[in-house]
């Protein structure tokens, strides 16, 4: 009886003292309050909870005082509404649109689909275990060819292309530092054709999604759009500052 107690008692004074942390920490109490708003969501096909609380996740982590969400602790409960830890040391917690997802499953044809179906195409176009899939960027251009998810596929082609462009210029220079994780992410979008033919049409297909992508998005942010005018340079005179890969393939260089 007297260890039941002692157990309950430091189970209490761990919980005191997250709950201590948290006070200090305002934003973790801010994501302490979308979990609990998640939980409260209901499970039918009206989306429109989940839609709103994923934007207001979104603009939480896009406006989050870096001094607070670099001391965040995420828990499972964070993983669970998308919160990951970040990439890089800018960015130290980021979103990963799972609530997007699970709208997109619960009603798939919902007035949101634009944005939930962009969600689930995104994360089915990633290598995961598996070879990288455009088929699924494809088929939201062909539904939804317009608008700034469009463009956001736009780049997420581009990106690819120039990356498989990488994967076949190491293959034919025979390169020791071609990263064999980089070759099998690409294997599925390698044919029969010999690699030097494979690698012009995939700058080619670089190039052209690279444009379109300025092309539609004229009124963005003009260090966004000099970024995108540098990949595009780069891919076009085939002299990159850095031949590292910029997808989720990026493991190595070629």
């Amino acid at each position: 009886m007297g260890k039941i107690i002692l157990i309950l008692m430091c189970l209490f004074a761990l919980d005191e003292f997250a709950w201590a942390e948290d006070k200090d920490n305002p934003y973790q109490l801010q994501l302490d309050q979308m979990v609990a708003k998640y939980h409260a969501i209901l499970d039918t096909k009206n989306v429109k909870p989940l839609i709103d609380l994923d934007r207001e996740i979104f603009t939480l982590v896009k406006n989050a005082p870096f001094e607070q969400a670099e001391k965040v602790e995420l828990r499972p409960e964070h993983f669970e509404i998308g919160l990951d830890i970040g990439v890089g040391e800018h960015i130290p917690i980021f979103n990963k649109n799972i609530l997007l997802i699970e709208a997109h499953k619960r009603n798939p044809y919902s007035p949101y689909r634009k944005d939930t179906y962009y969600a689930v195409v995104m994360r089915d176009s990633e290598p995961g275990n598996k070879s990288v899939d455009l088929q699924p960027l494809y088929a939201y251009l062909k539904e939804f060819p317009q608008g700034s998810n469009a463009a956001s596929i736009y780049l997420s082609l581009a990106d690819h292309y120039k990356d498989l462009y990488l994967v076949l210029r190491g293959l034919i220079n025979k390169k020791q530092s071609q990263s064999e994780a980089a070759i099998n992410c690409y294997r599925g979008l390698l044919s029969k054709k010999p690699y030097p033919e494979q690698m012009r049409e995939a700058r080619v297909l670089a190039i052209q999604n690279y444009e379109k992508v300025l092309e539609m998005t004229v009124d963005a942010n003009k260090g966004w759009r000099d970024g995108i005018k540098i990949a595009l340079d780069e891919i076009k005179s085939e002299n990159f500052r850095w031949n590292g890969f910029v997808t989720a393939c990026g493991l190595g260089d070629d």
